[in-house]
């Protein structure tokens, strides 16, 4: 072990690393860094790259790599001429560096080759396509082939000589769906269930009926159970001024206002009078299904107040 790599050893070992540390901060091989600790140049690619190694290793472990060059110039072994030592590396490197291209050039003359080969091939085999097939696609320009209705033809009658015209098929009109007009309902006040005001919605259409809750002037909060109170729950939020919250009426709806003096109802389009009061406030819709025979009611008697 030399004195270099003595000192090289101590350094590292006072700042806590590894030789492995050295390596992925150098770069240099961990042999390498191994054999100038223990002053066996003779590992190292060459006398050249030994001072070179010295001088990255020392700067890393925060030494003045000059300095330590010149104090242990005796442990350096001198480096031959640059020509001497790069040389074969060089010569190497270019014959490595031929025998590739060499090689990638066999295997893209046998690709183009391949690819000439096949084109030919395309190329024959439409031609002889195209030859023997015969040319169906033209029509002679003198015919003109149409959709068009044509004119209905006189035929002339042999026993009376007078000529008759084949009778027409009238066209029948389109036939046009008919759109079911939107019947409005009717809002019954019917009392009060619990806390909650009972509100009937009589209706003769079988269609869906929406209600929408609008906030108008300010924000305020909206509770939508289905059908009885705390039932399934729909929405449970605060609505922002300004927006709509739409809800399929079905069997029935429970709706709690924070703010009766902000918040519309529309069942059907047609509005339910909330008395605009600045309060909370309570509604309960049952649909009524009316019908020419029979009224079909949905029984609110399971549904409670709070």
């Amino acid at each position: 072990m030399s004195n270099l790599g003595d000192l090289l050893r101590n350094a590292r070992l006072e700042k806590g690393m590894s030789l492995d540390d050295i390596q992925e901060l150098t770069k240099i091989r961990k042999r390498y860094l191994e054999a100038i600790e223990d002053g066996d140049y003779k590992v190292l690619p060459g006398s050249f790259y030994v001072r070179a190694f010295v001088k990255t290793y020392a700067e890393t472990l925060g030494l003045d790599s000059e300095e330590i060059v010149q104090l242990y110039k005796s442990d350096i072994p001198e480096p031959v001429s640059e020509s001497a030592s790069v040389e074969p590396i060089i010569q190497k490197r270019r014959r490595s560096e031929r025998q590739r291209q060499d090689r990638a050039g066999k295997w893209i003359s046998a690709v183009l080759m391949w690819l000439f080969l096949i084109l030919i091939a395309v190329v024959i085999y439409f031609f002889y396509i195209h030859k023997a097939s015969p040319n169906t696609d033209k029509v002679d320009s003198g015919t003109q082939i149409t959709n068009e209705q044509k004119p209905p033809v006189k035929e002339e009658n042999p026993g009376t000589g007078t000529e008759t015209t084949p009778p027409t098929t009238p066209e029948t009109p389109p036939v046009t769906p008919e759109v079911p007009e939107h019947v409005a309902p009717t809002l019954v006040p019917s009392g009060k269930i619990g806390k909650a005001n009972r509100i009937k919605v009589q209706t003769t259409s079988t269609e869906p009926i929406q209600v929408e809750i609008t906030a108008s002037g300010a924000n305020s909060w909206l509770n939508v159970y289905k059908k009885v109170y705390k039932g399934e729950e729909l929405f449970n939020a605060n609505m922002l001024d300004g927006t709509t919250q739409t809800f399929e009426l079905g069997e029935g709806l429970y709706i709690r206002l924070g703010n009766a003096s902000h918040l519309e109802i529309k069942v059907g389009g047609v509005p339910i009078d909330d008395g605009n009061v600045a309060r909370a406030e309570r509604f309960v819709l049952q649909p009524e299904v009316k019908t020419p025979d029979t009224t079909t009611t949905t029984d609110g008697s399971a549904t409670t107040g709070e």
